[in-house]
Protein backbone atom coordinates (compact mmCIF):
# COMPACT_ATOMS: atom_id res chain seq x y z
CA UNK A 1 0.00 0.00 0.00
CA UNK A 2 2.87 2.63 1.02
CA UNK A 3 4.55 1.69 -2.17
CA UNK A 4 1.64 2.22 -4.54
CA UNK A 5 0.98 5.51 -3.13
CA UNK A 6 4.63 6.84 -3.43
CA UNK A 7 4.18 6.11 -6.76
CA UNK A 8 0.84 7.85 -7.73
CA UNK A 9 2.36 11.13 -7.19
CA UNK A 10 5.67 10.67 -9.32
CA UNK A 11 3.42 9.67 -11.97
CA UNK A 12 1.39 12.75 -11.96
CA UNK A 13 4.56 14.90 -11.62
CA UNK A 14 6.38 12.98 -14.89
CA UNK A 15 2.60 13.43 -16.87
CA UNK A 16 2.64 16.95 -15.70
CA UNK A 17 6.47 17.41 -16.53
CA UNK A 18 5.67 16.08 -19.99
CA UNK A 19 2.43 18.31 -21.18
CA UNK A 20 3.37 21.77 -19.42
CA UNK A 21 6.71 23.56 -21.04
CA UNK A 22 6.13 27.48 -20.12
CA UNK A 23 2.94 27.31 -19.34
CA UNK A 24 2.06 25.80 -22.53
CA UNK A 25 1.02 21.92 -23.02
CA UNK A 26 3.66 20.61 -24.94
CA UNK A 27 2.28 19.44 -28.24
CA UNK A 28 0.91 22.98 -28.73
CA UNK A 29 4.54 24.04 -27.57
CA UNK A 30 6.15 21.67 -30.11
CA UNK A 31 3.34 22.63 -32.98
CA UNK A 32 4.51 26.05 -32.73
CA UNK A 33 8.31 25.17 -32.94
CA UNK A 34 7.74 23.77 -35.86
CA UNK A 35 7.98 26.83 -37.70
CA UNK A 36 10.92 28.76 -35.86
CA UNK A 37 14.09 25.92 -36.86
CA UNK A 38 14.98 27.83 -40.53
CA UNK A 39 13.55 25.31 -43.05
CA UNK A 40 10.59 26.01 -45.62
CA UNK A 41 7.48 23.56 -44.72
CA UNK A 42 5.48 22.02 -47.04
CA UNK A 43 1.88 20.59 -45.15
CA UNK A 44 -0.53 18.95 -47.86
CA UNK A 45 -3.86 19.73 -46.76
CA UNK A 46 -7.59 18.84 -47.47
CA UNK A 47 -9.90 21.70 -47.10
CA UNK A 48 -13.96 21.69 -46.60
CA UNK A 49 -15.80 24.60 -46.12
CA UNK A 50 -19.33 24.78 -45.22
CA UNK A 51 -21.73 27.68 -45.52
CA UNK A 52 -25.38 27.21 -45.05
CA UNK A 53 -26.60 24.36 -47.50
CA UNK A 54 -23.58 23.84 -49.44
CA UNK A 55 -19.96 22.42 -49.39
CA UNK A 56 -16.80 23.77 -51.40
CA UNK A 57 -13.88 20.73 -51.54
CA UNK A 58 -10.28 21.18 -52.01
CA UNK A 59 -6.94 20.41 -51.50
CA UNK A 60 -3.63 21.66 -52.05
CA UNK A 61 -0.07 22.36 -51.01
CA UNK A 62 0.88 25.13 -47.85
CA UNK A 63 4.05 25.95 -47.78
CA UNK A 64 5.07 28.00 -45.15
CA UNK A 65 8.45 30.16 -45.63
CA UNK A 66 8.21 32.55 -42.79
CA UNK A 67 5.78 34.21 -40.50
CA UNK A 68 5.18 36.66 -42.93
CA UNK A 69 5.06 34.53 -46.61
CA UNK A 70 3.39 31.76 -47.02
CA UNK A 71 0.73 30.54 -49.66
CA UNK A 72 -1.31 27.78 -50.70
CA UNK A 73 -1.81 26.26 -54.04
CA UNK A 74 -4.78 24.33 -55.31
CA UNK A 75 -5.83 22.81 -58.47
CA UNK A 76 -7.90 26.12 -58.54
CA UNK A 77 -6.39 28.69 -57.10
CA UNK A 78 -2.82 30.38 -55.54
CA UNK A 79 -2.98 32.36 -52.36
CA UNK A 80 0.04 34.24 -51.74
CA UNK A 81 0.57 36.10 -48.18
CA UNK A 82 3.12 38.69 -48.43
CA UNK A 83 3.48 40.90 -44.66
CA UNK A 84 -0.46 42.22 -44.91
CA UNK A 85 -0.83 41.84 -48.47
CA UNK A 86 -2.96 38.73 -50.42
CA UNK A 87 -2.83 37.70 -54.00
CA UNK A 88 -5.27 35.56 -55.03
CA UNK A 89 -4.82 33.87 -58.14
CA UNK A 90 -8.11 32.10 -59.92
CA UNK A 91 -6.92 29.70 -62.26
CA UNK A 92 -10.01 28.80 -64.19
CA UNK A 93 -11.00 32.24 -64.61
CA UNK A 94 -6.96 34.06 -65.03
CA UNK A 95 -7.91 36.79 -62.29
CA UNK A 96 -5.49 38.04 -59.60
CA UNK A 97 -6.87 39.84 -56.75
CA UNK A 98 -4.66 41.80 -54.67
CA UNK A 99 -5.90 42.61 -51.49
CA UNK A 100 -4.53 43.60 -47.54
CA UNK A 101 -5.52 42.10 -44.28
CA UNK A 102 -5.95 44.31 -41.64
CA UNK A 103 -4.18 44.48 -38.51
CA UNK A 104 -4.93 41.28 -36.41
CA UNK A 105 -7.00 39.84 -39.07
CA UNK A 106 -7.52 36.32 -38.73
CA UNK A 107 -7.22 33.54 -41.55
CA UNK A 108 -7.46 30.02 -40.99
CA UNK A 109 -3.65 30.28 -41.97
CA UNK A 110 -2.89 31.82 -38.60
CA UNK A 111 -3.49 28.90 -37.19
CA UNK A 112 -2.09 26.58 -39.60
CA UNK A 113 1.83 28.44 -39.36
CA UNK A 114 1.07 28.54 -35.51
CA UNK A 115 0.46 32.35 -35.26
CA UNK A 116 -1.46 32.14 -31.81
CA UNK A 117 -1.96 35.60 -30.63
CA UNK A 118 -5.22 36.40 -29.47
CA UNK A 119 -6.01 33.23 -29.44
CA UNK A 120 -7.47 31.23 -25.91
CA UNK A 121 -6.51 27.76 -25.69
CA UNK A 122 -9.24 25.44 -23.43
CA UNK A 123 -7.24 22.44 -21.36
CA UNK A 124 -6.50 19.48 -24.28
CA UNK A 125 -8.60 16.53 -24.25
CA UNK A 126 -5.90 13.64 -24.55
CA UNK A 127 -7.25 10.21 -26.40
CA UNK A 128 -5.20 7.36 -27.95
CA UNK A 129 -1.87 9.88 -27.72
CA UNK A 130 -4.08 12.97 -29.78
CA UNK A 131 -4.51 16.17 -28.05
CA UNK A 132 -7.69 17.91 -29.00
CA UNK A 133 -6.98 21.77 -28.41
CA UNK A 134 -10.24 23.71 -28.28
CA UNK A 135 -10.02 27.40 -28.71
CA UNK A 136 -11.94 30.48 -29.36
CA UNK A 137 -10.81 33.91 -30.72
CA UNK A 138 -13.17 36.64 -29.22
CA UNK A 139 -12.27 39.59 -31.64
CA UNK A 140 -13.71 37.78 -34.46
CA UNK A 141 -16.37 35.15 -32.40
CA UNK A 142 -14.76 32.05 -33.83
CA UNK A 143 -14.10 28.97 -32.50
CA UNK A 144 -12.68 25.75 -33.27
CA UNK A 145 -10.46 22.40 -32.65
CA UNK A 146 -6.73 21.88 -33.33
CA UNK A 147 -5.75 18.55 -33.06
CA UNK A 148 -2.49 17.46 -32.67
CA UNK A 149 0.08 14.54 -32.20
CA UNK A 150 1.82 13.94 -29.51
CA UNK A 151 4.60 15.19 -31.24
CA UNK A 152 3.17 18.28 -32.52
CA UNK A 153 2.45 17.53 -35.75
CA UNK A 154 -0.95 18.81 -36.88
CA UNK A 155 -3.98 16.25 -37.57
CA UNK A 156 -6.99 18.69 -38.04
CA UNK A 157 -8.12 21.89 -37.39
CA UNK A 158 -11.69 23.00 -37.46
CA UNK A 159 -13.40 26.81 -37.35
CA UNK A 160 -16.59 27.63 -36.47
CA UNK A 161 -18.07 31.23 -36.83
CA UNK A 162 -20.86 32.83 -35.82
CA UNK A 163 -22.57 32.89 -39.48
CA UNK A 164 -23.25 29.04 -39.31
CA UNK A 165 -20.06 28.35 -41.53
CA UNK A 166 -18.08 26.42 -40.32
CA UNK A 167 -13.96 24.78 -42.05
CA UNK A 168 -12.25 21.82 -41.97
CA UNK A 169 -9.23 21.39 -42.65
CA UNK A 170 -7.01 17.96 -42.56
CA UNK A 171 -3.05 18.20 -42.78
CA UNK A 172 -1.04 15.49 -44.19
CA UNK A 173 2.36 14.42 -43.50
CA UNK A 174 5.32 17.62 -42.73
CA UNK A 175 8.11 17.70 -45.11
CA UNK A 176 11.25 20.33 -44.12
CA UNK A 177 13.38 21.14 -47.43
CA UNK A 178 15.86 24.31 -47.78
CA UNK A 179 13.89 27.79 -48.35
CA UNK A 180 13.55 29.21 -51.45
CA UNK A 181 13.05 32.37 -52.53
CA UNK A 182 9.19 33.31 -52.02
CA UNK A 183 7.65 34.84 -55.01
CA UNK A 184 4.09 34.81 -56.40
CA UNK A 185 4.41 34.32 -60.65
CA UNK A 186 2.05 34.95 -62.86
CA UNK A 187 1.18 35.03 -66.42
CA UNK A 188 0.86 39.28 -67.70
CA UNK A 189 -2.07 38.32 -69.77
CA UNK A 190 -4.37 37.53 -66.45
CA UNK A 191 -7.05 40.19 -64.90
CA UNK A 192 -5.41 42.15 -61.82
CA UNK A 193 -8.04 43.38 -59.56
CA UNK A 194 -6.00 45.22 -56.72
CA UNK A 195 -8.64 46.18 -53.96
CA UNK A 196 -6.03 48.21 -51.59
CA UNK A 197 -6.84 51.25 -50.92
Amino acid sequence: HCRSSLKKPFFLLLCLHMLVVGGEPEPLHSFKNLFTIGKMIEMPIDFSQKMENETFMTNGLFTYYSENQFKYVSHDQSIYFNQDTVWTQNHQTHQIIIDQLMQGEFTFFSILSGQFDGIDFESPILEKGIFNFGYYISDWDVRGKLILYSDGHPKTITIQGSDDQSILISIGEIRHSSIEPFNAPYAGTWEVIDLRE
